[in-house]
């Protein structure tokens, strides 16, 4: 039998209106632009710019760490934290499937200047690290759940050899599908 995986994040250091203000702002654009880049540079921000070491490495390693790592110049595998990131989604949906859940309109704005990146890690820097950590992951998780696919169809059309992964009425495999797309460009 295999091992349950820990869960994605801790509930109970979530802090729900922040939550709920970036679900909020997400909601406002398209999600090719969220999935290509937001989603996972937010995460890589706070792990490697937006906290100290201190916070930070105990976070990563499950503890504790040697008191020379603080020392030591901050040199972290983005590409391996970007994979654990979303193969971590992968699991928690393959474990714990969750029903299809109502999407996004389809047809949000696109990206106008700028990102929402900065916005979203002005939120979350206002927190404690690890409430901020854990929220943004419980954020991606809704996000993932909910966000609109207009994009993919197109996608599929130019590619025609490339399988659709999912058909329309089978929205709850969407989440896997978006993290494997991920996951699979970090491997």
């Amino acid at each position: 039998m295999t091992k349950p995986a820990p869960p994605l994040y801790d509930p109970t250091l979530v802090d729900s209106p922040t939550r709920a203000q970036l679900l909020t702002l997400l909601a406002q654009y398209g999600s090719a632009g969220l999935i290509q880049g937001t989603l996972d540079e937010v995460f890589l921000t706070l792990l490697t710019k937006s906290y100290p070491l201190q916070d930070v490495l105990p976070y990563l390693y499950g503890g504790p760490v040697p008191a020379e790592w603080y020392t030591r110049p901050r040199r972290f595998d983005h590409r391996g934290l970007c994979y654990a990131f979303w193969n971590s989604y992968i699991t928690a949906f393959t474990q714990m499937p969750c029903p299809a859940r109502p999407r996004l309109p389809n047809g949000t704005q696109p990206f106008v200047g700028q990102a929402p990146d900065d916005q979203i890690l002005f939120q979350l820097t206002q927190l404690p690290f690890l409430a901020a950590i854990h929220t943004w992951l419980a954020v991606v998780e809704e996000w993932l759940q909910i966000c609109n696919i207009d994009w993919y169809w197109p996608y599929v059309a130019n590619y025609p050899h490339q399988l659709a992964m999912w058909k329309p009425g089978d929205e709850a495999s969407i989440p896997i599908y978006l993290a494997s797309l991920k996951a699979t460009e970090y491997w």
